[in-house]
């Protein structure tokens, strides 16, 4: 199992027995994620550096470079920074996220972390599922919230993302803290119509 070191953003492999505790995030994928050869490629040093030669390019030549990169950049390594950043005030030191954990040019690794997925989530200490369109401090007041209607819920594997882990917190976009499961194993239920 391949996870990210949570106080400096590099991959990691752990054999079976020796995987460390682990936060989980939850998501839904955008454009920009960071790939498992982006890991590989661009080192936290790397990415500063590039970002500091196209400002001084963009300086000399007037055309707007940084901020085309930082958008694609921020998208993508904004998830595993705060990921990690929040594992790291929880006290865990190992953080996974799907898109770049897993080589997805390898249909081997794929099969096997598809097929190793649930027990993943249930050996993690918390997952964080990450609503990237629910605003801090969203209501419970209704089922019409904006929580209930996160595109979160929609996708198929969040079923096991909400049964599987011991712990479970919802994120806003901001990634505060809305509620853990167990705040709203009500609205839970009704939404995931089980």
């Amino acid at each position: 199992m391949r996870l990210i070191r949570a106080d400096n953003p590099q991959l990691e492999e752990f054999m079976d027995s020796k995987i460390p505790a682990y936060a989980i995030l939850s998501h839904v994928w955008r454009p920009g994620e960071i790939s498992f050869q982006d890991m590989q490629h661009l080192s936290p040093e790397e990415r500063n550096s590039l970002l500091s030669e196209l400002n001084e390019e963009e300086t000399t030549s007037g055309t707007n470079y940084t901020q085309k990169l930082q958008e694609a950049l921020y998208q993508g390594y904004s998830k595993i920074k705060y990921s990690c950043k929040r594992a790291l005030t929880d006290g865990i030191q190992y953080v996974w996220v799907d898109t770049c954990c897993i080589d997805k040019t390898s249909s081997a690794e794929l099969s096997e972390a598809i097929n190793s997925m649930m027990r993943w989530y249930e050996r993690s200490e918390v997952c964080y599922a990450y609503l990237t369109d629910v605003p801090p401090m969203a209501h419970l007041d209704s089922k019409r919230s904006q929580f209930s209607k996160s595109v979160w819920f929609t996708c198929g594997w969040t079923l096991q993302d909400l049964i599987a882990p011991k712990n479970l917190v919802f994120l806003a976009q901001d990634w505060s803290t809305l509620f853990s499961r167990g705040e709203v194993s009500e609205l839970l239920v009704d939404r995931a119509g089980l």
